[in-house]
């Protein structure tokens, strides 16, 4: 019997040790999944074609191209690019390309596409036509040279987009000649938290103290002349002012509430809650109480 209850009790310590182990391990894999904490919102800043990060004159960062599918890749060089204080953003682009694909955190963006028509081939509007869909806001159209009014400058579209799947995609659709791209912007919208105002406070009305007044009154009595002497009497009464009520006997007893009943008293409630406490503290004094049993037992047969 001895033998029986501290092989027991060595299985208990195994099961808390391996409840204890699967917790550790849950709390690990929990800190270690990168999808249960929210990633920033970052801006992404690419140039189309280009081959290394550069800073525009406004201090503003520009990454090479990555993340494109398909396409080719021209420099037209030092050419002058009209409307843009940063025409080397147009010199590059990404032409018969069919889409971008870039990791985001899920959340809203505001997406700016920027062309400018420098192929020499393009020599008036509705030469270079294409579509775009951009997370499911599609442009239909597209025509660089028509938009911008002329060749060699610059012209751009910003929408509003939410992802929702950690990436961000672009696709290109082709109606007249490759589409292409100079450039593009990806810049997180900030969510605006609104705040509540709080309520005004309500009017407090002071009401002036009541006054009676009673009214004055004069009353003159004249009593019956005689031949030995006249007698007149005049009673007169001012105005007062009639005290406001004594204010209650602080020793006159309080009205006293009529007595719960007992099915809603507070030692019917606590009656009632005592059973799960007494529950919860039995069941490991029991298993205690027949622990100790089974080893006094075990201690009789020895």
């Amino acid at each position: 019997m001895t033998l029986w209850i501290e092989e027991g009790w060595m299985g208990v310590v195994h099961c808390l040790r391996l409840f204890g182990c699967l917790i550790l391990f849950a709390m690990l894999v929990e800190v270690g999944n990168p999808s249960s904490a929210s990633a920033a919102l970052t801006t992404i800043r690419i140039d189309s074609g280009a081959g290394s990060t550069w800073t525009d004159g406004a201090g503003i960062g520009w990454e090479p191209d990555r993340g494109y599918i398909g396409g080719e890749v021209v420099d037209r060089g030092a050419i002058t690019i009209a409307n843009s204080s940063a025409p080397a953003l147009y010199r590059t682009e990404r032409f018969g390309l069919s889409g971008y694909g870039l990791p985001v955190a899920n959340g809203t963006y505001n997406v700016t596409l920027r062309w400018a028509e420098t192929y020499e081939g393009i020599t008036g509007p509705g030469q270079r036509i294409f579509d775009m869909n951009v997370e499911g806001v599609g442009l239909s159209g597209i025509d660089p040279y028509a938009m911008a009014g002329g060749r060699n400058r610059a012209v751009s579209r910003t929408i509003k987009v939410v992802v929702g799947d950690g990436q961000l995609n672009m696709q290109f659709q082709r109606r007249y000649e490759q589409p292409m791209i100079n450039a593009f912007e990806i810049v997180p919208v900030p969510v605006m938290t609104a705040t509540t105002p709080a309520p005004p406070k309500p009017a407090t009305i002071t009401a002036p103290p009541a006054t009676t007044t009673a009214p004055s009154t004069t009353t003159s009595t004249t009593s019956t002349s005689t031949s030995t002497s006249t007698t007149s009497t005049s009673t007169s009464t001012t105005s007062t002012t009639v005290p406001p009520p004594p204010p209650m006997n602080p020793e006159e007893p309080a009205p006293t509430a009529s007595p719960e009943p007992a099915s809603m008293s507070t030692a019917a409630h606590s009656a009632k809650k005592r059973p799960g406490a007494l529950v919860l503290l039995g069941v490991p004094t029991g298993i205690l109480m027949a622990l100790a049993l089974m080893r006094l037992r075990s201690n009789h047969y020895d």
